[in-house]
């Protein structure tokens, strides 16, 4: 039951302080381990948790802390397992930190203009270069896209953080040769210039990586699905379905399946479709083949925020949910003590599982074949100190 990586990392804050603290949780040690050896085992597990009505959770060793930073506010975008970028609103200054080397490593420019501040958070999504040779980048658009327009607003809706190697020699541009990051002003979803079009919040975005090239994908209801091509910077609409998902979807190449949550009055629900590959020219968007209804763990509690979604290669995930647990609650021993649950999830074709395991979904007249949502393990992730949050996990 083996995944590419190896750390989360979980960054939680202490905001009256202005406090933020970077720990690595060792997903290969046992104590910290979210998997059962193999999908056959996990859904056996799960299903005697169903009967018994409870979620079983375990303990997860919290690590000891591998790095502070001092902030009012901050914005954290994982551009890999070990590269975190960090923008700090009230400075507003930008680096990047390598959590390998527990060090600063490159500075960057702000990549928000003043009035996005007081906007709706940006959607933000880091692409890292798959070698020395490519380059890293950031794709920053407003959430709700402002039509087309002569304003500064308008035009500067859509841009890149990217990180380029100089072509010239040292000799030449007086420096040491080395990558440096730079904005670039990208056009906005062709949609914006449509007549009668009004601001309209982004329902789901993403990104589709193949080879050596990516796309950017935005998704709005009633509106459709659109994709931006990083290497011709060039925009393309997919359909005119959105897809079935809310907020930043996940894409699994390997798999060829996108996942990601589904939003509703009853709670969040983690679900996996397939690609745009599947449903581009369509009429009908990629169709839900698996999910997964998220449980509660045992106790007094409430959800404190959405829950985050980590990809950790190979179709598996981590699943993170954040709770607070009241005095009185008959398993916790911490009054008003803010918990995380980390969960691993897998997600699979018919026939992949490696033990014979994965039954067929319906397929409700399409020629794909099924998926399989597998929970494995739960872990409860606790904050000793009852001032602290979970600000992100990556």
């Amino acid at each position: 039951m083996s995944h590419r990586r190896r750390f989360l990392n979980v960054v939680t804050a202490r905001d009256f302080a202005g406090e933020y603290s970077l720990r690595r949780v060792d997903l290969h040690s046992h104590q910290n381990n979210l998997f059962y050896p193999t999908a056959a085992a996990a859904a056996h597990a799960s299903a005697a948790a169903n009967d018994s009505m409870k979620t079983m959770v375990w303990w997860m060793q919290a690590p000891t802390r591998s790095m502070l930073f001092l902030g009012r506010s901050f914005d954290w975008l994982a551009l890999s397992e070990s590269k975190l970028v960090c923008m700090d609103r009230s400075s507003r200054d930008g680096f990047l930190y390598d959590a390998d080397v527990r060090s600063v490593t490159d500075t960057l420019p702000y990549y928000l203009h003043a009035e996005e501040d007081r906007h709706p958070k940006p959607i933000c999504l880091p692409v890292a270069g798959a070698g020395a040779e490519e380059e890293d980048s950031v794709y920053v658009m407003e959430r709700s896209p402002e039509p087309a327009g002569d304003t500064e607003e308008s035009r500067l809706q859509f841009r890149a953080l990217v990180h380029r190697r100089r072509k010239e020699p040292a000799a030449v541009s007086n420096d040491d040769g080395s990558s440096r990051w730079h904005l670039d002003e990208l056009p906005p979803p062709p949609y914006v210039v449509d007549a009668g079009y009004r601001s309209t919040w982004i329902d789901s975005y993403t990104v589709i990586r193949s080879g050596a090239s990516g796309a950017v994908c935005v998704s709005t209801e009633g509106i459709g699905t659109y994709c931006f091509d990083t290497v011709s910077r060039a925009w393309s609409k997919a359909g005119d379905w959105a897809l079935p998902f809310s907020g930043k979807v996940e894409h699994v190449p390997e798999l060829g399946v996108l996942v990601g949550f589904w939003a509703s009055e009853c709670g969040h629900r983690l679900c996996a479709s397939g690609d745009l590959s599947s449903a581009a020219g369509s009429l009908h968007r990629p169709m839900l083949r698996g999910w997964l209804n998220l449980g509660p763990p045992c106790g007094e509690w409430h959800k404190v925020k959405a829950p985050q979604l980590v990809s950790l290669g190979s179709g598996k995930f981590c699943l993170a949910e954040f709770f607070k647990a009241s005095k009185g609650s008959h398993d916790h021993p911490f009054h008003e003590a803010t918990f995380a649950v980390f969960t691993g999830v897998e997600v699979l074709r018919h026939g992949r599982g490696g033990d014979g395991y994965g039954d067929e979904l319906p397929e409700n007249g399409a020629s794909e074949r099924g998926l399989r949502v597998i929970k494995h393990k739960s872990k409860r992730y606790i904050l000793v100190d009852y001032n602290a949050t979970v600000e992100f996990v990556f």
